[in-house]
């Protein structure tokens, strides 16, 4: 059985990574509009540190979810049991929000 509490911690880290790396795509299309190619180099090391956490992250899912990393969220919500289910639907439209 999966170990929902630290999924949960799990969700709380990737929801917050997300939302940082979206900030720092919207600093970069400021740059881009404003033509300030000076700092959108400077940026770059900032975009693969980012690149570099999301990739841990993902292995850290991985790892966290075993067998049942290759589920979808929505599969994930409806395998578990029921007194878990409404906190992963409030995580995935978390993420959801920030991602779309």
């Amino acid at each position: 059985m999966l170990d929902y509490p630290k999924i949960f911690a799990f969700l709380d880290e990737y929801i917050a990574h997300y939302k940082v790396f979206l900030q720092f795509e919207y600093q970069k299309l400021d740059m881009i509009n404003k033509d300030d190619i000076e700092k959108l180099s400077d940026s770059l090391a900032r975009e693969q540190a980012l690149i570099m956490k999301t990739n841990a992250l993902e292995k850290k899912r991985f790892k966290l979810l075993g067998d049942d990393a290759g589920k979808t969220f929505a599969e994930l919500i409806e395998t578990a049991p029921k007194w878990y289910q409404f906190r992963l639907t409030d995580k995935y439209n978390q993420l959801s929000e920030v991602v779309m």
